[in-house]
């Protein structure tokens, strides 16, 4: 996770979507993963120019951590939508 979030500040989308198809290739599952698969994919669309579609995977975040009532990951997820800026 750190990995693609280093690549997104990076501005790869490549290094990021390659992190995130390792994640999906342990088969981990659970509540926060795919509050962070979201968080992820929505950076990716913004890097490559989908503002549309990043902003609504930015919102499908957004509600995964706050019901699962996590604001640190909110503040992570404030940095990445400024991408879409």
């Amino acid at each position: 996770m750190r990995a693609s979030r280093a690549a997104i500040r990076l501005g790869d989308p490549v290094g990021a979507r390659s992190d995130l198809a390792a994640l999906d290739a342990t088969g981990a599952r659970g509540p926060a993963l795919v509050g962070y698969r979201a968080e992820i994919g929505a950076a990716i669309d913004a890097l490559e120019g989908r503002i549309g579609e990043a902003h609504a995977g930015f919102a499908r975040a957004l509600r995964v951590w706050q019901d699962l009532d996590l604001p640190w990951q909110n503040g992570v997820l404030d940095r990445q939508e400024g991408l879409c800026d």
